[in-house]
């Protein structure tokens, strides 16, 4: 079942913008906190056990010193599965993208609440999405978030960062099949 849903989704994806497959585009997942304990960045994006800040505000040790050139982290497994079987199955269904993002709307798994944002199955499977590009092109995805951050732009279709989001569909539509298979999948049950 999951090897079929990735054929569906590899061939769904690869004609789309690659910055989310779904119709949920617009809306962004911002991860502030990912564990409890300690904040391992100083002023940045909290990534360990929460409690307290071990490093000096205004650095961050997740590489870039702006938001957009931070690597995106993979949903955390305590809200996931976020999609049902049955949206598999309605997804292997699908010759087209329009079908899949019925799909994905009409899914029934009740959304989780992650730092005071709905997750649900449209937003965990465009994120994760956006998780295996960047894993995959980061210095591309980077600039191409950067620049949709510089120009004020609210979705992937902003004139200013054309240039950008042709790098990310480049790079992107060069990955072997299957690159993404452990990122979106984790948004559905074991099968």
């Amino acid at each position: 079942m999951v090897v079929g849903l990735m054929k569906k989704l590899v061939l769904l994806c690869a004609t789309l913008a690659l910055v989310g497959c779904g119709d949920d585009d617009t809306r962004t997942v911002m991860l502030m906190d990912s564990g409890p304990g300690t904040d391992s960045g100083g002023g940045g994006v909290d990534t360990g056990p929460s409690g307290t800040d071990s490093g000096p505000m205004g650095t961050d040790s997740g590489g870039g010193s702006r938001d957009c050139e931070m690597a995106l982290e993979s949903l955390p497994s305590v809200i996931l599965p976020r999609c049902s079987a049955d949206t598999a199955t309605c997804i292997n269904g699908c010759a087209d993208i329009d079908c899949q993002n019925m799909c994905l709307d009409a899914d029934t798994t009740p959304p989780e609440t992650m730092s005071g944002q709905m997750i649900d199955c449209n937003i965990c499977f465009n994120y994760q999405v956006n998780v295996c590009i960047d894993m995959n092109c980061p210095t591309e995805f980077a600039a191409f978030r950067c620049c949709l951050e510089d120009n004020a732009c609210t979705d992937a279709s902003c004139p200013a960062c054309s240039s950008q989001l042709s790098a990310v569909q480049s790079c992107a539509g060069g990955l072997p099949a299957g690159a993404c298979t452990d990122q979106i999948t984790a948004c559905f049950p074991s099968m």
